[in-house]
Parts: C-alpha cells; sequence; structure tokens
C-alpha cells in the first residue's frame, strides 16, 4: 500500500493553542464541528482563518435537495421544449419559476 508524501516543515501542525470555554460551549463547539464533518482543531482552525465552515445535510435534506434538482432538470427540459415554439406567456411563467428554484440549489 502506497504511503502518504510527508509533509514539509512548513506544513506540519506543530504547535498548540489553548483556551478556556464553559461546559455548554464546548458542547456547542463540539455539536458544531460535528455537524460540519469537521474535528474539533479542523472547525476552529477554519474559523479562525477565515473560512466558513458549512453544516452537512442532514439525509433527509440530501434527498430533497435531489429531489428539487430533479425538479428543476424537469423545468429546464419544459422549457427547453416550450422555447421551440411560440408560447411567450408559459415561458415567461416557466423562466420565473426556474429563477426562484436556483437560489434553493446554491446551499
Amino acid at each position: 500500500m502506497p504511503m502518504r508524501p510527508k509533509k514539509t516543515e512548513s506544513q506540519r501542525l506543530t504547535k498548540t493553542v489553548l483556551f478556556r470555554l464553559t461546559e455548554l460551549e464546548e458542547a456547542q463547539l463540539k455539536r458544531t464541528a460535528a455537524q460540519c464533518g469537521m474535528s474539533v482543531s479542523d472547525y476552529c482552525r477554519a474559523a479562525i482563518f477565515g473560512t466558513t465552515p458549512k453544516q452537512r445535510l442532514t439525509p433527509e435534506q440530501q434527498k430533497l435537495l435531489e429531489e428539487v434538482r430533479e425538479i428543476r432538470w424537469n423545468m429546464s427540459r419544459i422549457t427547453n421544449h416550450w422555447r421551440s415554439r411560440d408560447w411567450p406567456d408559459v415561458r415567461l411563467e416557466l423562466d420565473r419559476i426556474i429563477e426562484k428554484l436556483k437560489p434553493l440549489l446554491n446551499l
């Protein structure tokens, strides 16, 4: 099995930083890091250096997102079909629906 390449000295995480939290703060930090699929260290490092960690989607949210994507795909197909004909009112309405769906897909 191939080994991972060794990190250079500048890439190694060699320093430790300690800070104090209340029990509630620690619980919230651990919960939030877990929801983002990150370790507490990785979560803190990301937050400190300006990255906003995103929570992972629950299986139910993932399923709903897949359904919305499928609806978007179907609406695009319908829109393309109507664009090939002269149906301006229907076409405008479908374009409005697609524009409303786009923000939902850009999590």
